[in-house]
């Protein structure tokens, strides 16, 4: 039977969370109809032999794992667990745990209070959340953290205007604001999964989604999230000063790179056909797009 939501979590030597990730999910799978895909992403720290066990156990019969063998990526984790999902609506999240797992749930909620809005105003409510994406914002998180943050976002917006219309969990929505890029989770229609991560495989990732959506006009709420402190192992990104100079360096290059071209196409949902989205104009070969000479197509 297929579920309602399909949950994907990229794992990348994460074998001290796995327990709890699936503790913290049990009562979740309870409440909602939903399967959790942990994303074995090339881990070198003995995580396949905690997710044999761990999923033996008839309590996680909600979740199974998929199996990378060569870390290529986050952003190739996530796609991967994202191309097996089998519910109509998808979404993701960290493997740390600093996301709350309950927020998935309440990403969902405010999905569905959209999707009942668009029923009660006679618009067709699977159109309507097909050009929807809910996630989260960060809080509580340490002030140089934030400012990198801030910088990354602002930009952004200035470069792509990538910008979030903010809500609140009774469904109320503000002025739009700048995206805050990588906060988790990420909860959209299946029909949203990119057809590939393309040169996305790393943590631009998010980045490379949110752009997506917004040129093929995809609303984009987002709602307050509290990151909690991770528990186990150490965060990928701030491992020292050099990860996250190379990082930044990497995401301010995406940033100007999707400002000139990026591919279009979306995952369909199994038995639909592809469509190819909406982008904005695609000029000839040779043609330029604010003075920049653009690849043939």
């Amino acid at each position: 039977m297929m579920p309602e939501l399909s949950v994907v979590l990229p794992c990348y030597n994460e074998a001290g969370n796995i327990r709890d990730i699936l503790e913290r999910f049990r009562p979740l799978a309870r409440q909602a109809d939903l399967e959790l895909i942990l994303v074995d992403n090339g881990s070198t720290d003995g995580s396949a032999e905690v997710f044999t066990a761990e999923l033996a156990r008839p309590d996680n019969a909600f979740a199974r794992c998929v199996k990378i063998e060569r870390n290529i990526g986050y952003g190739h984790g996530v796609q991967t667990g994202l191309e097996q999902a089998r519910a109509p609506v998808v979404c993701f999240s960290h493997a740390d745990l600093q996301c709350p797992p309950e927020d998935v749930l309440e990403a969902y909620a405010l999905y569905r209070k959209k999707d009942q809005a668009a029923s009660e105003r006679s618009q067709s409510p699977a159109d309507f959340c097909r050009g929807l994406l809910v996630k989260g914002r960060r809080s509580g998180r340490p002030l140089a953290d934030s400012l990198v943050t801030w910088s990354y976002n602002h930009l952004a917006k200035l470069v792509l205007g990538l910008q979030v219309v903010p809500i609140t969990l009774d469904g109320q929505e503000h002025p739009p604001r700048a995206a805050d890029i990588n906060a988790m989770p990420k909860l959209f229609a299946r029909e949203l999964i990119p057809a590939s991560c393309g040169e996305s495989a790393d943590f631009t990732y998010d980045l490379y989604l949110l752009e997506l959506c917004r040129r093929k006009g995809v609303k984009i709420l987002e709602f307050d999230v509290r990151y909690e402190s991770r528990k186990w192992g150490k965060s990928k990104l701030a491992a020292n000063p050099w990860v996250r100079l190379k990082t930044s360096l990497n995401a301010l290059r995406r940033i100007l790179l999707l400002r000139l071209v990026i591919p279009t196409k979306a995952k369909p949902h199994p038995g639909e056909s592809r469509d190819p989205g909406v982008a904005g104009p695609r000029l000839p070969p040779g043609r330029r797009r604010n003075g920049h000479r653009l690849p043939p197509e």
